[in-house]
């Protein structure tokens, strides 16, 4: 067989980077004995896995989400996703809940606080200053 060229890949896989991601993942697989789905005849797994991309012997999207969930190091389905983001936001409307009522409690205490503090002009007594004091001349 001749030999496998980036361009040949290229058409497959446009784009050089995800080809050379996907290629040595591939590559890597082969190396820890994944079936090989093409004749090996004495090839490297580098090239083995450049050949599989460009006679389409691989699926480039089971390719891909194979790679994607090998770096993932939590890898949640969806439901479980969709239960933990309800609890979370359950959580924070409680604690906004709670916190609010708090604040209310300590806004009210403060109120009834400064109320208490006034003087009422009518338990105030005027007779007893002295009119010098208020700076009269």
């Amino acid at each position: 067989m001749a030999r496998v060229t980036v361009e040949d890949c290229t058409k497959i896989i446009p784009n050089r980077f995800k080809l050379s991601v996907l290629a040595s993942y591939r590559a890597k697989e082969i190396s820890k004995g994944s079936p090989i789905k093409i004749d090996k005849s004495d090839d490297k797994t580098p090239v083995i896995a450049l050949r599989e991309i460009s006679t389409h012997k691989h699926d480039i999207e089971s390719l891909n989400k194979s790679y994607i969930n090998s770096l993932q190091q939590n890898a949640y389905s969806d439901d479980v996703l969709e239960e933990e983001t309800h609890n979370i936001s359950n959580e924070f409307e409680n604690q906004n809940q709670q916190s609010d009522t708090e604040k209310s409690e300590k806004q009210n205490a403060a109120e009834d606080n400064v109320e208490s503090e006034f003087i009422s002009v009518d338990d105030y007594s005027f007779e007893d200053e002295d009119d010098s004091e208020l700076g009269s001349e």
